[in-house]
């Protein structure tokens, strides 16, 4: 992906590749502790970083 500097959101679509950008480090984060759970107790802090 570019990087670009938006500096003004004029139309709604601007924002997506802000927003794209903000789940894909949610899912990379999310992929990382899923597949470092092993126990228990890594399901519990699984579900206690996204508020289960």
């Amino acid at each position: 992906m570019a990087a670009e500097r938006i500096s003004k959101l004029e139309h709604p679509i601007d924002v997506m590749p802000l927003m794209h950008k903000a789940f894909r480090a949610v899912s990379d984060r999310t992929e990382a502790l899923a597949a470092d759970a092993s126990t228990v107790e890594d399901i519990a802090e699984l579900n206690e970083a996204f508020g289960f």
